[in-house]
């Protein structure tokens, strides 16, 4: 462990060990994200508008006090032995990055405008809709990767469920026509705490992999 590495894991043994909300645990937290902020090895992406970045940045550091040191919005709280805090946070922000390329993709299939033609007709907006099976660039590619993995993610599956795997949650998490966890709970009859936590936990790190494969993270 490096001098950065350690000093990094000094505060958040310091920050854990104050009470929950106390100013002393804030403290240590702001002081964690300055040292991870002036790492230089926080994973970024130059080719998101800063603005856009900054808002992902944001979120992140608002899961890592939330999840740091007890679960709030996390299935499990920051695990020391299994990575490092640094490591930790770059996961999450990528996966972030990745939420935000496939919005993106989403809001410009719904955007839509008329178009004047050389004779004066318009054409209206809704003959530009694409067809309502088509995915973006994006989505596509995942959609292939899927097919391609589709034997290994149906193996990881929930519990005693082997009808609740990560090939059917992936696919219906897609957008632009993701299915609520709501409806997903009612339809598999399990909590949506229990799919939202195997779904982050089993399903999204080799979402993420294929990401970065495919050149999206």
């Amino acid at each position: 462990m490096n001098e950065r590495d350690y000093q990094l894991n000094q505060l958040v043994c310091k920050a854990c060990a104050c009470a929950a909300s106390s100013p002393e645990r804030q403290r240590c937290l702001d002081q964690l994200i300055r040292q991870l902020t002036e790492s230089g090895r926080l994973w970024s992406r130059s080719d998101i508008p800063d603005a856009d970045f900054q808002d992902i940045l944001q979120k992140s550091w608002i899961y890592l006090c939330r999840n740091l040191c007890e679960a709030t919005t996390a299935a499990v709280p920051y695990d020391p032995t299994r990575s490092s805090v640094l490591t930790w946070i770059n996961a999450y922000i990528k996966m972030r990055v990745l939420d935000y390329r496939l919005e993106n993709e989403r809001m410009k299939q719904q955007q839509v405008t008329a178009r004047v033609m050389e004779d004066g007709n318009v054409i209206h907006p809704i003959d530009l809709l694409p067809a309502p099976n088509a995915a973006s660039p994006i989505v596509q590619e995942i959609l292939a990767w899927v097919e391609r993995d589709s034997v290994m993610l149906c193996r990881v599956h929930v519990r005693d469920r082997p009808d609740v795997h990560c090939k059917a949650l992936i696919l219906r998490r897609l957008p632009p026509d993701e299915t609520p966890w709501q409806e997903l709970a009612q339809e598999f009859k399990l909590s949506e705490n229990t799919l939202r936590g195997f779904y982050r936990q089993k399903c999204l790190p080799p979402l993420k992999e294929a990401g970065r494969q495919l050149g999206y993270l």
